[in-house]
């Protein structure tokens, strides 16, 4: 993405606007990328007028995913097995009617936590329950198995998951 995607788009919109430079504002993974992508392509970085990077996301330290504690420590293989090649927790249709009609409903919303939970780490603390028909409707978005790939390399591998940790 930093090395394709991030100068596509820059490029267009400077095509597009007639700008020589733009404002480049990157959360998470897009600061990440920007880190990447300017720091290695001078000439890109040459077209930003200024860039914000909110909340920059370079490693998986914290992360208290399952479902990532377990990718780290699968073979890319098993994981391309898996997930494919392509793309990886893309919505459907019917998922997002589930997401927005049910995860509303009294202990559905319980059910639909956990689910969420499972991809992104309990934090009950910082979530509020009663809108999470709506964190689902947007979330999972869909990324690429290689991203997925990507970022597990960067995640520690001692995050506890292993048969040894199972019987604690």
């Amino acid at each position: 993405m930093a090395k394709y995607d991030l100068p596509a788009s820059i490029n267009f919109i400077l095509r597009k606007t007639g700008q020589e430079k733009i404002f480049y504002v990157g959360h998470s993974q897009g600061t990440t990328m920007a880190f990447i992508a300017f720091s290695t392509m001078p000439q890109l970085a040459q077209k930003i007028k200024m860039f914000f990077g909110l909340a920059p996301s370079v490693n998986t330290v914290y992360s208290i995913s399952p479902i990532s504690a377990v990718i780290t420590h699968m073979p890319e293989s098993l994981v391309k097995v898996i997930f494919g090649t392509k793309q990886c927790a893309a919505q459907s249709k019917t998922f997002k009617w589930f997401a927005t009609n049910l995860c509303n409903r009294f202990l559905l919303d319980h059910v639909c936590a956990s689910f969420f939970f499972l991809g992104m780490g309990f934090n009950a603390k910082n979530m509020n329950l009663t809108r999470i028909n709506v964190y689902l409707s947007h979330c999972p978005a869909g990324t690429s198995v290689q991203n997925v790939l990507h970022w597990s390399q960067v995640a520690p591998k001692s995050s506890g998951v292993g048969s040894a940790n199972l019987l604690r």
